[in-house]
C-alpha cells in the first residue's frame, strides 16, 4: 500500500505546461476503499525460457476494491489501470468496467533485471468525488536473469527506473472506458473507426513533460489530483490549445453522482 498517498493533504499551486498556466488546489481526505492485489508480490525472471523455481517469467495478479467498497463508490463502475515501470510489462492495459465485489486479472511478465522494486495499480472512477474514494496499491517486484548473461543493475547503477503512476495516455484511455457519456461526446469530435487511438494519441503528444511530473507529490499529493489533472488541466502546445481530456472531447461536463 501507498502509505505517503493517505495522508490528507492541502495545497494550492499553479503548473504551466505547454502554453497554459493553471491553478489547482487541493484539499483531499483519505480514501475509504482500496485496491488490494493478490498476490502482493512477485519473483520474475526475463529469460522466456525461465526455469528457476519461483522465477517465471510471467505471473498473473487480480486486483479488486477491498470489502470497505460499497461505502465509498455504492452501484458505480471503476476501472484499474497498472502503473508504467520499466522492468515489467503489464496485460491488458487496463480492466473491464468493474463492480464492487469484482476483480480483474492482470498478466505481468518481467523485461529487465531489479532487486527491488514496485508497481501500481490504481482504480479510476467515473467522476472526481468518487475518485477521492478510492485508492490504489502497489505489489513488490523482484527479476532476475536465469541466462547468466544479463548484468546486475543494482552493482553497475543501471537499473530502470519505475514511474509508478499511470501516464496520461493510459488514465484518458481508462475515462472513455468508465465515465457515462464521454466516449460518445469524444467520437462527435473525433470521426471515424480510429477516434479512440486519436483521442489517446493527441493526449500522449500533450501530456507535460518529463513524464515523471506525474509521480511529483508535492504538485499531485494522491492519484485523484492526478487524474484530475489530466481531465481538466492539461494544456497543450497544439493549434488550437484544449483544457483535459474533457476540453479535447467538445467541452465536455462530467455527470454529477
Amino acid at each position: 500500500m501507498r502509505f505517503a498517498r493517505l495522508v490528507a493533504a492541502s495545497a494550492a499551486f499553479t503548473i504551466a505546461v505547454g502554453l497554459t498556466a493553471v491553478a489547482i488546489s487541493f484539499a483531499d481526505a483519505p480514501p475509504d476503499s482500496f485496491l488490494v492485489a493478490n498476490p502482493t508480490s512477485l519473483q520474475l525472471d526475463v529469460n522466456p525460457l525461465a526455469a528457476t523455481p519461483g522465477f517465471p517469467h510471467s505471473a498473473q495478479v487480480t486486483v479488486g476494491l477491498d470489502a470497505n467498497c460499497q461505502n465509498a463508490i455504492n452501484a458505480t463502475k471503476y476501472t484499474i489501470v497498472p502503473g508504467t515501470s520499466s522492468f515489467v510489462s503489464v496485460s491488458p492495459s487496463m480492466s473491464n468496467a468493474l463492480a464492487c465485489g469484482q476483480t480483474f486479472t492482470f498478466t505481468v511478465t518481467g523485461t529487465a533485471v531489479t532487486a527491488g522494486s514496485t508497481l501500481a495499480f490504481d482504480a479510476v472512477a467515473k467522476n472526481q468525488g468518487l475518485q477521492k474514494k478510492i485508492g490504489g496499491t502497489s505489489i513488490s517486484i523482484v527479476v532476475i536473469d536465469t541466462t547468466g548473461t544479463g548484468s546486475d543493475c543494482t552493482q553497475t547503477n543501471t537499473c530502470p527506473v519505475a514511474t509508478g503512476r499511470p501516464a496520461a495516455p493510459a488514465v484518458a484511455n481508462a475515462l472513455l472506458n468508465t465515465v457515462d457519456g464521454l466516449a460518445a461526446k469524444c467520437q462527435t469530435v473525433f470521426k471515424g473507426k480510429d477516434w479512440r487511438g486519436k483521442v489517446i494519441s493527441t493526449i500522449a503528444g500533450a501530456m507535460p513533460k518529463p513524464e515523471s511530473i506525474k509521480d511529483n507529490t508535492s504538485l499531485f499529493p494522491t492519484d485523484a489530483d492526478w487524474f484530475l489533472f489530466v481531465k481538466n488541466s492539461l494544456g497543450s502546445t497544439a493549434s488550437p490549445a484544449f483544457n483535459g481530456l474533457y476540453g479535447l472531447c467538445g467541452g465536455f461536463v462530467e455527470p454529477t453522482i
